[in-house]
């Protein structure tokens, strides 16, 4: 890939001042000094060192915030991947706070009419003037179709595609710098970490993907009676809004409200898990980003997911590669488990095989005999991650973000119910596993 180079436009050279003041701010002088040669010297003065007081994982959540939507996004996508940075860094970007100010009414409205070329009063027969959420790279207003439906239109920020596409020209071009100037960040290729991490991002702020999804999910469910995928109305929307069924429930997180309903904490915590196993291994297709906030409960403890922009894949060849490993693990089969990842291609050249095997057994004899009850998917997993960066192991994309949304899950669900325990929910499936291979080994 040939990598974007930074302009001589004087809105790159801003933006990237303040992106090294930011960094300076915060205490990032090492990663600023890596690149002063080729760029801090041409932006000399006016960048401001201040002490910083906070943890470094602090700090770093601290830049991406303050450096705006783009980098708050890549960060919300890095809190997905434990596998490419330390699982403190990933569970404080997990923090990352996605509120802004709206932009105005009458610019939100001029986006919808010149989408539908139509004038708003044409299009709905009510539309808040007031949006009901506003983050850093769309807001969202509530509205009334001419049938009387209740609707919700997410509307893209103005020139946000511009802001992100000089925002990644940039990282790019810092990328390619600190992979030459920086030994130890070679090791970790931080140029196609970026490819991956914006390749993500490019797609969760494309509106015609994000309503794609959603019309996926809502076919995989549509006989399920657990769950509830709101509806997209293609007639409605466009390249810079997406209008969506309003979803009136509960945040699966809101305890309290959901004790007033009436509802059943241990029922939705289990819908919860069936609605992530079924998309891993009946679909091969699931919502990469399941946090509490992101689950809405209605009446009957069903479950409706929101937020369709981050979803993961998993081939026919990689749901075999899971269900080896899972079957490995079972089978306390080290052996197999490097197969595995020698057929995946995710251990890198350097690897030392007899410190990866003694990790590997070592890490699975410490759960071996452990009562399911007592098992913490949660732990297990970060555990994993850190087993996988300390020996350089790679996974596909899609394969770490099952893992995560699987942990994640793990969490609500305890959240909701202390007994709960994924590992038991999902035991059918690794029968049905077992059952299939047995069958296929008989043929």
């Amino acid at each position: 890939m040939k990598i974007p180079r930074v302009g001589k436009r004087i809105k790159s050279l801003k933006r990237l001042q303040q992106i090294f003041s930011v960094l300076l701010k915060y205490g990032f002088d090492d990663i600023v000094n890596a690149l002063r040669e080729d760029l801090a010297i041409k932006l000399g003065k006016g960048l401001v060192r201040k002490t910083p007081s906070l943890r470094r994982e602090e700090r770093v959540r601290k830049v991406f915030e303050e450096l705006g939507p783009t980098f708050i996004k890549l960060g919300q996508i890095l809190s997905l991947r434990p596998d490419i940075v330390p699982l403190k860094i990933a569970d404080e970007l997990r923090k990352l706070q996605d509120e802004v100010p709206p932009f105005s009414s009458g610019e939100a409205i001029k986006i919808v009419e010149e989408e539908i070329g139509k004038e708003v009063h044409e299009i709905f027969s009510y539309f808040s003037m007031e949006p009901m959420a506003a983050a850093s790279i769309a807001q969202v207003h509530r509205a009334k179709t001419f049938s009387g439906e209740e609707v919700v239109v997410k509307i893209k920020r103005p020139n946000i595609e511009k802001m992100i596409a000089l925002d990644l020209d940039i990282l790019f071009h810092l990328a390619k710098i600190a992979e030459q100037r920086v030994a130890e960040l070679k090791l970790y290729n931080p140029i196609q970490i970026l490819e991956e991490v914006s390749s993500t991002l490019q797609k969760e702020i494309n509106f015609y993907n994000e309503g794609r999804n959603i019309d996926r999910f809502r076919r995989n469910f549509e006989v399920d009676s657990s769950v509830y995928i709101p509806k997209v109305y293609w007639e409605l929307s466009g390249e810079r809004i997406l209008t969506m069924e309003f979803i009136d429930g509960v945040k699966c997180s809101d305890l309290k409200k959901i004790e007033e309903k009436g509802l059943d904490r241990k029922k939705i915590a289990y819908n919860g898990a069936q609605l992530i196993l079924k998309q891993v291994f009946d679909h091969g297709f699931f919502h990469a980003d399941p946090h509490p906030g992101n689950l809405y409960v209605l009446e009957g403890n069903v479950i409706a997911p929101l937020d369709f922009g981050i979803v993961g894949r998993l081939s026919d060849e990689m749901r075999e590669a899971l269900e080896d490993i899972l079957l490995a693990v079972i089978k306390k089969d080290v052996n197999k488990i490097l197969r595995v990842f020698y057929q995946m291609g995710v251990i890198s050249d350097e690897f030392d095989s007899q410190r990866l095997k003694a990790d590997t057994f070592e890490f699975l004899d410490r759960y071996y005999k452990v009562p399911l009850n007592q098992l913490d998917v949660p732990s297990i997993i970060n555990e994993m991650f850190e087993l996988t960066r300390k020996h350089k192991i790679r996974f596909p994309a899609d394969f770490t973000l099952l893992l995560k949304s699987l942990a994640t899950v793990e969490g609500v669900g305890r959240m909701l119910n202390p007994e709960f325990n994924m590992i038991e929910i999902a035991l059918p499936y690794g029968r049905k596993i077992i059952k299939k291979r047995r069958s296929i080994e008989r043929q």
